[in-house]
C-alpha cells in the first residue's frame, strides 16, 4: 500500500508526478498483454508480455486527480491480470500430472461441485471486501468498456460488470440444463469467445458503453487468429484433483450435470445475498489427492522460479531486470516454463540460433512477443536487409540472462552444471570493435564548438553545464560517463590539499532517506571501480572548483542535476545527444564515442610510462596483483600524492584550452 492509501499509486520523485506502478510475478508476467485506455490524454498504454513491472504515468502531480485516474487505470489493469491468470492457470492445468481413471468414485462429483460452490461464493465475498475485485469474466467486461469520463462512480461500474458477468454465467448454465447438454462446462473455450459473449452488455451503464475502440477490435481479431483456448471447466476441476476422464465418458456428463446445477443454485444464493440475506460461504472441500502432510513443500524448480531467485540474490537494477525478463521470456515462448533439470544444451543452441536470425529493430509489440514470431518477421522479404542482432548482444543478454537463472539452479543443487557454459556464439572481428581514442584534430573540433564559446550556446539535450564539463572531466580523469554523470557535490572532496573525485556507489550518508530527490541510483561497474581520482591542474585552472562551489551555494545535491534520470541512470539522453553532436561537428567514425576520452586518458598514462598497476587504480580496473589489497584502508592501494603525480604527466601539446571557461547563469 502506498502512502496515499491507494495500492500501486506512486509519486515519482524524478518528475513530481503520480504513476501507477505494480510489480508482477514473473510466471504471471509472461501472460500479461493488452491495452489500457487513458481517457485524459486520449492515448493507449500497451502492456507487453514479460515485463516485470507495470508503469503507467498518471500525468498529474495533484493527488486528488491522481486518485481518480488511478481508479480508471486500476480497473483495467485488474481485468488484464485476470485474463493473464486464466492463461497461467490454463498452462498449469496442461502441465499438471493427472491420473487417468476409468470412472469417478462415489462422492467425487459432489466434492468437485462443493469446490465450485465455495469458489463462486468466495469470489462474491471478495467483491464485497474489495470494491475493485473482479472475476475473470467481469474483468473481460471491464477490459472492453470504452469510457468517456472518469469519476468516483466507476466503483458502480465495477459492481455492474460483476453482476452482468454472474448473469451471463447463470444464463449459460440454465440454457445447458434446458437443452440437456453439458455446454460450456465440457468443452475447450476460445479466449476470443469470452469477448464475443459481451456484445449484449449494452445498457450496463447508460451513456458509457457506446462502442469498441479500434485497438479493442484488433485485439479480438488477434485472439481469434491465434485461437487461444482454455481447457473446459470439467478438465480444470478434474486436473485440480489429480484426475482425468476421457471425452464422452458417462461420468463426465454426470459431473457436468452436477456443476451446472451448482452454478444455478449458487447464483440464486448470490441474488439472495444481494437482497440482504446473511448466507455464509461454506468451507472448501479438500482435493482428492492432497500432498502428504509428512512431505515438506518443495520449492519450484522451474526457470521462472530461478529467475525470481536471481532477482532476490543479485538485486539487479531495472534495466538488467527487464532485459532478463525479455530474453528468458523468449526461451519460455519456445519450450515453456520448464523445470531447470529439463533444459538441455540442444535447446539452448536452438534458442541462440533463432536469436541470431532476428532483426535488431522490430515493432515494439513484436519485440515483446514470442521468439519464433520475431525470427519469422525478420525473414520476411521486406525485412531481410535489416541489421541483425549482434552476436555480442546475443551472448551477453540472450545467453547471459538464461545463464544467470541456471547459475542459481546450480548453486541450489538443482542441476549438476550450468548448461549455458561454453555455448557462446562466435563473434566476428567487425563485431568486437574496440573504441579508439580521440585524435588531436578531434579534440580541437570538440573544443571549438559553440559549447565552449563565450557566451556558451548549449542545446537543451546537452543538459547545460554537463555538456561543458563532462568531456573535460572524462579527458583529464579517465572516468566512465555514468560515473561522472551520477556524481554528487559531496563526491568532490579535498584531502591533504589535493582536490579529487570520489567515485563510489553510495551517497555521502549511505542512506536511502538521504538520497536527493530525482537522483539516479549510484553504481559502479566493479568493486575495483570505487576509487579516488585527483583533479588535473588544467581542470582547476578552468575553474572547476569554483563551479562546484557555486552549485553548493545554490543548495544543489547532484553535480549535474540537469541530467534526466532514466531507469536509475542519468546519462542515457546525454549519450545520445553526444553521438549526434560529434557526428555533426567532430567525426562520424563509429569507433569514436564518448568512451574514447577514457581510452585517450589510458593511452596518455602509458605514454608517460606510468606503471600498469597505477593506471588500473586510476581508471578502476581490477588489478592482477593480489598483494595490492593488503594494507588498503578503503581509500585505494596508492596515495593521492602518487596518483596526482601520475595525472599531472598528462598533457595535450597543440591543444589550447586557456580561453575556455564556464559562466553559471
Amino acid at each position: 500500500m502506498s502512502p496515499s492509501g491507494f495500492p500501486f499509486l506512486v509519486l515519482r520523485k524524478d518528475t513530481g508526478k503520480y504513476a501507477y506502478q505494480r510489480d508482477l510475478n514473473p510466471s504471471l508476467a509472461l501472460h500479461v498483454s493488452g491495452d489500457v485506455s487513458l481517457d485524459w490524454t486520449a492515448r493507449i498504454a500497451r502492456l507487453e508480455p514479460c515485463r516485470s513491472v507495470i508503469k503507467i504515468s498518471l500525468s498529474t502531480g495533484d493527488e486528488k486527480t491522481a486518485r481518480v485516474r488511478w481508479l480508471h487505470v486500476h480497473t483495467q489493469v485488474e481485468a488484464l491480470l485476470q485474463l493473464a491468470q486464466i492463461a497461467a492457470n490454463t498452462e498449469a492445468v496442461r502441465k499438471k500430472a493427472v491420473r487417468p481413471v476409468e470412472g469417478l468414485a462415489p462422492g467425487v462429483s459432489a466434492t468437485i461441485a462443493g469446490q465450485l460452490k465455495h469458489d463462486r461464493l468466495n469470489a462474491h465475498d471478495q467483491g464485497w471486501i474489495d470494491p475493485t475485485f473482479t472475476s475473470p469474466l467481469a474483468g473481460v467486461v471491464l477490459k472492453l468498456l470504452r469510457q468517456s469520463t472518469v469519476e468516483a462512480a466507476d466503483r458502480k461500474l465495477i459492481e455492474g460488470a460483476r453482476r452482468k458477468a454472474e448473469d451471463i454465467e447463470h444464463q449459460q448454465a440454465r440454457a445447458a440444463l434446458r437443452e440437456r447438454e453439458p455446454g460450456w462446462v465440457d468443452r475447450s473455450i476460445l479466449v476470443s469467445e469470452l469477448d464475443a459473449s459481451l456484445f449484449d452488455i449494452e445498457g450496463l451503464r447508460s451513456g458509457r458503453i457506446t462502442h469498441f475502440t479500434t485497438a479493442q477490435m484488433r485485439a479480438m481479431h488477434e485472439a481469434e487468429a491465434k485461437a487461444t483456448t482454455m481447457p473446459s471447466e470439467i478438465d480444470c476441476r478434474l486436473a485440480e484433483n489429480g484426475l482425468a476422464l476421457p471425452e464422452g465418458h458417462a461420468d463426465r456428463r454426470a459431473l457436468a450435470l452436477s456443476l451446472l446445477r451448482t452454478q444455478v443454485s449458487t447464483h440464486e444464493i448470490i441474488k439472495r445475498r444481494d437482497a440482504g440475506a446473511g448466507i455464509d460461504t461454506p468451507s472448501r472441500p479438500p482435493t482428492m489427492m492432497p500432498r502428504p502432510a509428512a512431505l515438506p513443500a518443495q520449492p519450484s524448480q522451474t526457470l521462472s522460479a530461478m529467475r525470481e531467485a536471481w532477482i532476490l540474490d543479485k538485486r539487479p537494477e531495472q534495466k538488467p531486470r527487464d532485459d532478463n525478463a525479455l530474453y528468458v521470456g523468449y526461451f519460455v515462448s519456445l519450450f515453456g516454463d520448464l523445470p531447470v533439470a529439463d533444459i538441455t544444451r540442444p535447446m539452448i543452441d536452438q534458442y541462440l540460433k533463432l536469436l541470431d536470425r532476428c532483426a535488431r529493430n522490430v515493432p515494439h509489440a513484436l519485440r515483446r512477443g514470442s521468439l519464433m514470431a520475431r525470427a519469422e518477421w525478420s525473414e520476411l522479404p521486406d525485412n531481410r536487409g535489416k541489421r541483425r542482432l549482434k552476436r555480442r548482444t546475443i551472448n551477453a543478454k540472450g545467453l547471459g540472462s538464461l545463464s544467470a537463472c541456471l547459475t542459481q539452479a546450480e548453486r541450489l543443487g538443482l542441476v549438476s552444471a550450468n548448461p549455458c557454459k561454453g555455448m557462446d556464439l562466435d563473434e566476428s572481428v567487425d563485431e568486437v570493435m574496440k573504441r579508439k581514442p580521440y585524435s588531436l584534430t578531434n579534440l580541437k573540433k570538440i573544443y571549438a564548438t559553440s559549447i565552449y564559446k563565450q557566451p556558451a550556446v548549449v542545446p537543451k539535450a546537452g543538459c547545460g553545464a554537463a555538456a561543458f564539463w563532462l568531456p573535460l572531466l572524462a579527458m583529464f580523469a579517465g572516468a566512465r560517463l555514468e560515473e561522472l554523470g551520477q556524481l554528487e557535490l559531496a563526491d568532490v572532496k579535498v584531502a591533504d590539499r589535493i582536490p579529487y573525485l570520489h567515485i563510489t556507489d553510495v551517497t555521502d550518508d549511505d542512506d536511502d532517506a538521504a538520497k536527493p530527490e530525482g537522483a539516479a541510483t549510484k553504481s559502479v561497474k566493479t568493486n575495483a571501480a570505487r576509487r579516488r581520482v585527483p583533479l588535473h591542474p588544467t581542470l582547476l585552472q578552468l575553474g572547476f572548483m569554483n563551479f562546484v562551489a557555486g552549485r553548493r551555494r545554490r543548495g544543489a545535491t547532484r553535480l549535474f542535476h540537469e541530467l534526466p534520470v532514466y531507469r536509475n541512470r542519468c546519462t542515457k539522453e546525454f549519450s545520445k545527444w553526444w553521438g549526434r553532436h560529434t557526428d555533426e561537428h567532430v567525426t562520424k567514425e563509429p569507433d569514436k564515442t564518448f568512451h574514447s576520452f577514457r581510452h585517450l586518458f589510458i593511452a596518455k598514462l602509458r605514454a608517460a610510462e606510468v606503471p600498469e598497476e597505477r593506471i588500473k587504480a586510476s581508471v578502476g580496473h581490477r588489478s592482477s596483483d593480489t598483494t595490492l589489497g593488503y594494507g588498503d584502508d578503503g581509500e585505494g592501494a596508492f596515495s593521492l600524492e602518487i596518483l596526482l603525480s601520475d595525472v599531472e604527466r598528462i598533457s595535450f601539446p597543440g591543444l589550447d584550452l586557456t580561453k575556455l571557461g564556464w559562466n553559471e547563469a
